[in-house]
């Protein structure tokens, strides 16, 4: 009896099917916790750096519309605001309200807090100073200088910034924020 060559057309088995879809789905369920853990990381990294964009956005507007611009930090977010002119022209300005019309808010994302803004790098705080009610206020003025409110003329900004949605040792688990008084300038810093 003559041997049949049976010719097999190209394609895979159901089989072989079933086994490429059980290893992916073993390799996603081992990835997903490390992305999940990634994702979080990145959440205090966006706030600091979109924290920084805006708040030199704000000093950038100061100066082209000559009407300072006052940050209201709280324990949560930035809210944005300018100051009020006079009612008649030469009235000099009057500083903005929580009342008055906001510009713009930066939002934290949940497990992302500003912590506290201090006069000095060091030392750090150990636990949340601002609240959700609470906060401190920065100026940014028309000649693009940064003053802290309520501090001598002059005084820069620490902004620190904590991440307790990663371990404590991660990398990403604290941000600061360096604020300049002469030059309105913002620099992003990782680690306090």
């Amino acid at each position: 009896m003559p041997a049949r060559n049976v010719l097999r057309e190209g394609g895979f088995t159901l089989t072989e099917l079933m086994v490429v879809v059980v290893i992916i789905g073993i390799i996603s369920a081992i990835a997903t916790p490390y992305m999940a853990r990634d994702r979080k990381a990145a959440y205090g990294r966006e706030f600091s750096g979109e924290l920084a964009r805006e708040l030199q956005h704000a000093h950038v507007e100061a100066m082209a519309e000559r009407l300072a611009i006052r940050a209201f930090v709280y324990r949560d977010r930035v809210e944005l605001r300018s100051w009020v002119p006079g009612v008649n022209p030469g009235d000099a300005p009057r500083a903005p309200l929580t009342t008055d019309p906001l510009l713009r808010t930066i939002t934290a994302r949940t497990g992302v807090d500003i912590y506290a803004v201090l006069t000095a790098a060091t030392p750090v705080p150990t636990a949340p100073v601002l609240t959700t009610s609470t906060g401190v206020q920065l100026d940014f003025n028309s000649q693009g200088q940064m003053q802290f409110v309520g501090q001598p003329l002059m005084t820069s900004a620490f902004m620190f910034i904590k991440n307790s949605a990663v371990k404590p040792t991660h990398p990403e688990a604290n941000f600061r924020l360096d604020l300049r008084s002469l030059t309105g300038y913002v620099a992003q810093r990782i680690y306090w």
